[in-house]
């Protein structure tokens, strides 16, 4: 079957009893040694044991409660996060091999991160600029046949701090076939 989908919730990498996205995103071993070169050795206990879902607001929302460096600690923290989520799928479903994809993480998310910056950079330097009054149109494109695409997107309120994620599962013909969204708080 083409979507590698198990019937059990054991780790098919590293053997843990359940593979989740905590155990991915924080629990994986090459996740933690990833995290450990970011965070604060004096928090890291803090920075494993809270829930999921406080983990990411915290990161998100205080970057100085665990980063060594909390320059852009949510940009980065986010590129982070789906460098690893990227690693774990090309690992599980593309049998790529964990000595070429434990390096590319960090040096990935620090490149991200760095044109990020600099796109914002640009970005706020054009507000300053008169409008043009054309827009460009951005397109879906279909995923290969027998495959499903799942698009996510999320989003934060600068005022209140507020977070919301959704996502939504097309067949190769475009037709909708599930789709979430998720206050995070």
């Amino acid at each position: 079957m083409k979507r590698h989908f198990v019937s059990d919730a054991q780790c098919g990498l590293c053997g843990a009893e359940v593979e989740d996205v905590d155990h991915i995103l924080r629990r994986f071993p090459n996740s933690l040694l990833v995290w450990r070169q970011l965070v604060r050795a004096d928090k890291m206990l803090e920075f494993m044991s809270c829930d999921i879902k406080s983990w990411i607001k915290l990161n998100l929302t205080q970057p100085h409660r665990f980063a060594i460096d909390i320059a852009d600690w949510d940009l980065m923290f986010g590129g982070v996060c789906w460098f690893i989520w990227l690693r774990r799928n090309d690992l599980v479903f593309n049998a790529g091999h964990e000595e070429e994809v434990r390096q590319p993480v960090l040096d990935r998310a620090r490149r991200w991160l760095a044109l990020a910056v600099a796109a914002q950079g640009a970005a706020d330097a054009l507000q300053h600029l008169p409008s043009q009054g054309g827009r460009e149109l951005v397109s879906w494109s279909p995923p290969p046949h027998g495959w499903v695409k799942l698009n996510t997107d999320a989003a934060r309120v600068d005022q209140n701090g507020y977070m919301s994620c959704g996502g939504l599962a097309r067949d190769e013909h475009g037709s909708w076939m599930v789709g979430f969204g998720k206050f995070i708080g």
